[in-house]
């Protein structure tokens, strides 16, 4: 089943991640940083930003061998932006040291659920689930 969840791997791919969460909760003039102060600390306070720091991904990507990734972002994703996903995307195929693919896609019609309609969403996991076949080469590209 299709679950997005924050920043975590989902299947073998990041689903909707909240990447650049350092930078995201600096920013109080996005809709729902303030309100998200709860959740994951304000950074203002310099141990609340260090620890932010500590777990926010695109802050901890090192050149080193990447597994096969697939990111997903959605155009339309208020909460995750779409410049989350394709800034790691950039960032961690720099950093690759191996030779899995590091793949993004950026759903240009969705929101933060992801795909509207029984069918585009089945769409949807039929490409995550592609993929992770490929990537584990139990299918052809």
């Amino acid at each position: 089943m299709h679950q997005p969840c924050a920043g975590g791997l989902l299947r073998g791919g990041l689903d909707v991640p909240f990447l650049d969460v350092l930078r995201t909760m600096q920013n109080p003039e996005l809709p729902l940083t303030t309100a998200e102060y709860t959740e994951w600390g304000n950074p203002e306070a310099p141990d609340v930003a260090e620890r932010i720091a500590g777990y926010s991904p695109i802050d901890n990507i090192r050149s080193q061998r990447y597994p096969a990734l697939w990111i997903e972002g959605s155009w339309f994703d208020t909460r995750v932006s779409y410049w989350e996903p394709a800034k790691f995307y950039a960032r961690v195929s720099q950093a690759q040291q191996g030779a899995a693919p590091i793949l993004l896609h950026t759903d240009m019609s969705s929101g933060h659920g992801g795909a509207s309609g029984r069918f585009k969403a089945w769409r949807d996991t039929a490409r995550q689930d592609a993929f992770i076949l490929w990537a584990l080469g139990l299918a052809e590209a």
